[in-house]
């Protein structure tokens, strides 16, 4: 196994252990419809994945593809971190094509 793919897989197992501790963090409502780059931001990491595991959801439904994909995950929370600094205002639906 290459370095980058155990970093991955330790980064993966991270975020999978965090989101299950992650559920109370989330506990408000949060309007997804209206949740932006900088609230993401602001977010700490295990909301970050629960935002992530959300958005496959949503995701999810809208095409109908039913794998939970961890490097999907991984790579939507990395976009996510990389482009929303730039553009804080804007709803991460919307990097998605919502």
């Amino acid at each position: 196994m290459t370095r980058n793919a155990a970093t991955t897989i330790r980064l993966a197992f991270a975020l999978l252990l965090g989101s299950a501790v992650a559920q109370p963090a989330l506990a408000q409502a949060t309007n997804m419809a209206t949740y932006t780059c900088a609230m993401f931001m602001a977010a700490d990491g295990e909301d970050q994945v629960a935002v992530a595991y959300w958005i496959d959801g949503y995701l999810s439904r809208e095409t109908s593809d039913l794998v939970v994909d961890t490097a999907t995950l991984l790579d939507n929370i990395f976009q996510l971190r990389e482009v929303c600094p730039g553009n804080p205002d804007v709803r991460i639906l919307q990097f998605f094509g919502f």
